[in-house]
């Protein structure tokens, strides 16, 4: 819609982006006087919009029924951060239908996103600490403990969807795809997600979905921060699997060991293999290698030898003894 239109309370100023389900505008709210940010429904390919009246207009192949659907899907994502009280999850402040259309209310934040920071630190425009990385990741790792407590899974996590806040913390927004553990079906936005950051039960749809799904992503996030490279998406490694450990780079700057450690182990590609729970991944960094980990590969084997040996040694001990 363009900017100048009124929403209720709610002044356009402009479209902030579009994704395959909704539009972000920028907006200011006469009531409280302050710019907030709004979320549109507008799934694209099931509906249009009548250039006069700005009305939503399904097309001719979507009935009225399937975007009504679409619509129930934005509304449960905002009931379900209307839910969440955490400062590392985006807040809403409202919903409700204009224009043939839903929208919710969400706070301007201010700092930009993630993705800008790591594009500005690419050209050499500004610098990002090793501090502030492992700072954010824990900061992030706190919020996920919090929505995984709930049962609930982002499973859109990427450089995009963690913004920051005036405090200069960040904060992940966009949950169009997240996922309510309780609840028996998916809904229409919910089968979406982000290629380049998805893990393989993602793609795939193979494996269960769960806190591991989102510390793929976040790990996925973290690798391109810290090498500047993409990790390959994950339904190609499992053909052949290219993508170099962070703990066997050099890097200009000095990252700790246990946080490189852990962005390797959470990119595995096997569930099993990365941290389930964010409290593992967090004493990870603060302390190395988290307990309860599986131990796989040639660390297991190596585990498994040292059992038997001391076993040995306690037998022919015994021996010796009698």
């Amino acid at each position: 819609m363009p900017p100048g239109t009124l929403l209720g309370n709610y002044k356009l100023l402009k479209a902030l982006g579009q994704g395959g389900f909704g539009i972000t505008y920028i907006a200011w709210d006469n009531q409280l006087r302050r710019n907030i940010v709004l979320k549109e429904c507008f799934p694209l390919g099931l509906c249009s919009r009548d250039s006069d009246t700005g009305e939503i207009i399904p097309l001719p192949h979507a009935s009225m029924q399937v975007y009504r659907t679409a619509m129930d899907s934005l509304r449960r994502e905002a009931q379900t951060l209307a839910s969440l009280n955490h400062e590392s999850i985006v807040r809403v402040y409202d919903v409700f239908e204009s224009h043939g259309s839903i929208f919710y209310v969400m706070p301007w934040l201010e700092g930009g996103s993630l993705r800008e920071r790591m594009d500005e630190a690419a050209k050499g425009a500004s610098t990002m600490t090793t501090e502030q990385a492992a700072e954010w990741l824990l900061l992030l790792l706190d919020g996920l403990d919090y929505l995984h407590g709930r049962g609930i899974y982002h499973r859109d996590i990427k450089p995009g969807n963690i913004l920051f806040d005036e405090r200069e913390l960040p904060v992940l927004i966009d949950f169009g795809a997240a996922l309510n553990k309780p609840e028996a079906a998916y809904t229409i936005t919910q089968r979406e997600f982000s290629y380049a950051y998805a893990s393989p039960e993602q793609i795939t749809g193979k494996g269960a979905i769960g806190p591991w799904t989102d510390f793929y992503a976040l790990a996925a996030t973290w690798y391109e921060l810290i090498s500047g490279i993409s990790v390959e998406p994950a339904d190609r490694r499992l053909m052949r699997d290219d993508v170099a450990p962070l703990s066997g780079m050099k890097f200009p700057l000095l990252w700790t060991r246990e946080l490189l450690a852990s962005i390797d182990r959470n990119l595995r590609l096997r569930p099993e293999e990365r941290c389930q729970t964010a409290g593992q991944w967090k004493e990870w960094l603060q302390q190395g290698k988290p307990r309860g980990l599986r131990k796989t590969g040639a660390s297991g084997k190596s585990v498994s030898s040292a059992v038997t040996v001391a076993v040995i040694i306690l037998a022919l001990a015994g021996v010796w003894l009698w």
